[in-house]
């Protein structure tokens, strides 16, 4: 039986492993007062900001618009947020779960993160860079870090 290139099964060792740091993952999160927010598998093609020779889509039935799976979590949290009726910010969140980007040789990557919406970006930095650290004293294998500020970066290089 062959599956796709790129495509994960998740068998009994590393689910088991995934599911201990996330837990672990998931009170750090909640200890800072972040919720989860876990947005759907499937949203229209307009919703992100990708390549198209990245994404995974097909056709709606019923809207007849372009479906992907998701490949990225902040842009279904921000159309999220466009769309609450009362927004008390700061508004914290995490997510869980898989992205699915047909991109070098990894389809499908189980990703965390957490999204500060409604609060200055030094304020903002100064509470996530704390949370960061923590995940990463539980690490015990090699890992990935994507900070998605520009200004963060050549704060770094300076």
């Amino acid at each position: 039986m062959l599956i796709p290139r790129g495509l994960n099964y998740f068998f009994e060792d590393v689910f088991s492993k995934l599911q201990t740091i996330s837990l672990k993952i998931m009170d750090i999160y909640k200890t800072w007062g972040y919720e989860a927010l876990i947005p759907p598998d499937i949203d229209f093609k307009s919703t992100f900001n990708v390549k198209e020779e990245e994404l995974f889509r097909f056709l709606d039935k019923f809207s007849g618009k372009t479906l992907v799976l998701r490949p990225d979590f902040t842009p279904q949290i921000k159309k999220y947020v466009l769309f609450l009726e009362e927004k008390l910010y700061p508004l914290r969140y995490y997510y869980f779960g898989n992205i699915f980007r047909d991109y070098k040789h990894k389809r499908q990557n189980f990703v965390t993160g957490v999204e500060l919406i409604g609060c200055n970006e030094q304020e903002a930095d100064g509470e996530v860079l704390p949370i960061l650290h923590l995940i990463l004293n539980l690490a015990s294998t090699s890992f990935q870090v994507d900070i998605g500020h520009t200004l963060f970066l050549e704060g770094l290089f300076e």
